[in-house]
């Protein structure tokens, strides 16, 4: 797609050919046999245009459940941006400001949270494409009164007075994708440059960028790892009146469209549109020196933290919480002999500790009647793919006199290290570290 074929989906004829190329029901495989049903009545170039739209709306349910269907995007676009629910969530930092910049809006997510959520938004970015599907997802999404839209450089670009700033920078330098922020486009030397350390603004990282990038600004900002129903998907820092902490570890959970709608309805603030809703969330901040190291011997309950928690740092922190310690250097399990639940994490009850040795695995399986296990690679030197093999090889082995399933106390195999050696956990799940939705 290129900016005349979008501004022709936007045209009376291309609501048409979108209808349309919906109703088709194309598939990648079926693309070619759509194409020739629509570009009769709509030419070629149109009827393509509609068709990858259609395609792309169908490939972004995941990360816009709720937005999918009147989104503008191309795919590359659609891989860069930020997914509903964390730009949603991160709307709500920007609540104490009037206006805010979005310095590389790409196709407009973040912009159009902070829209969405009753803020002034001055959208810009190098792209023209980008700043045409900005533009289209503002028209779609009815918040053209919020958001402005310009073609400009994040670095050269003078903000509004008292504007909050937000920063996504690119990370792709042709077909090769970077984690180090020194690479992106523009860089976070340039921008913290640009912004300084007083400025309110923050700036999107890639949640896997080596800690060792982050040291320059830690003094600086606040760092915040995002996890979105169990994969951790961003890394954000925080400056000036924006940082409340030195660092934090949150957990969101996409809310179904019926609670979304229940909650609009029930606590929307006014100003804001009925396609904004406010994530659960669930974050542990902290400031100042962390909790001291504490290893333990393996007790009767097991927890495995979210990647947001080991990211931040913020593991002792957590093990404070839950009156626990760590098991091993090599693995990032805590244990403790009473049971205790927190949202980052979840909650294993040990049935046993069984060395790494297929004959024990069988033995447990007979004896605990297990018909299937979920395995967990959780820090440990033992190869989780033979481990996979050989649980399913032991589970099949085993007859069906022998084991029933127990779908109410489902079971769990940890790949892990205690302080004798490498280990295999048979423990039963208690808790998710999904925040509640209701």
């Amino acid at each position: 797609m290129d900016v005349h074929s979008l501004r022709s989906l936007l045209q009376p004829q291309g609501h048409v050919a979108v209808a349309e190329a919906e109703a088709c029901r194309p598939t990648e495989e079926r693309f070619l046999t759509c194409l020739n049903q629509l570009q009769k009545r709509h030419g070629t170039e149109l009827a393509k245009a509609a068709l990858e739209l259609v395609l792309v709306r169908r490939r972004a349910v995941s990360k816009y459940p709720r937005w999918a269907a009147r989104l503008f995007a191309t795919r590359e676009a659609l891989e860069q941006a930020s997914g509903e629910v964390v730009a949603l969530y991160r709307a709500t930092r920007y609540q104490p400001y009037a206006v805010v910049a979005d310095l590389t809006c790409g196709l407009g997510a973040d912009a159009l949270a902070l829209a969405l959520s009753g803020r002034q938004v001055e959208a810009i970015d190098t792209d023209p494409l980008r700043v045409a599907l900005c533009t289209a997802n503002a028209q779609s999404f009815q918040v053209m009164d919020h958001l402005v839209v310009r073609h400009d450089d994040a670095l050269r670009w003078q903000p509004p007075s008292q504007a909050a700033l937000w920063v996504d920078p690119g990370r792709r330098c042709g077909q090769k994708r970077s984690i180090h922020p020194e690479k992106y486009q523009p860089s976070l030397a340039a921008l913290f440059g640009r912004w300084g350390a007083d400025s309110a603004w923050g700036v999107k990282l890639a949640p896997g960028l080596p800690s060792s990038a982050l040291t320059p600004y830690l003094p600086h900002a606040e760092v915040e790892f995002i996890s979105v129903a169990g994969e951790l998907k961003e890394c954000v820092l925080w400056f000036g009146p924006l940082r409340t902490c030195e660092r934090r570890a949150t957990v969101l959970q996409a809310v179904p469209a019926d609670t979304a709608a229940r909650r609009v309805s029930a606590n929307t603030p006014s100003g804001t549109s009925p396609l904004f809703y406010q994530p659960a969330a669930v974050s542990l901040p902290w400031s100042g020196s962390l909790p001291p190291c504490r290893y333990a011997p393996l007790a009767n309950y097991v927890y495995l933290p979210c990647a947001a928690v080991v990211r931040a740092g913020l593991l002792d922190a957590l093990a404070l919480q839950l009156q626990a310690a760590r098991l091993h250097p090599r693995t990032t399990l805590l244990t403790g002999p009473v049971l205790a639940t927190h949202p980052l994490a979840v909650a294993y009850r040990l049935w046993e500790r069984i060395p790494a040795d297929r004959k024990q695995l069988r033995r447990a399986i007979q004896k605990y009647q297990l018909g299937r296990l979920e395995l967990i690679q959780c820090g440990s030197s033992l190869d989780a793919a033979f481990w996979h093999q050989t649980l399913q090889q032991v589970t099949q082995s085993v007859s069906e006199a022998e084991r029933s399933s127990h779908p109410s106390t489902p079971a769990s195999l940890l790949l892990t290290h205690d302080s004798r050696q490498p280990c295999l956990l048979l423990a039963e799940r208690l808790g998710s570290s999904q925040p509640d939705n209701e």
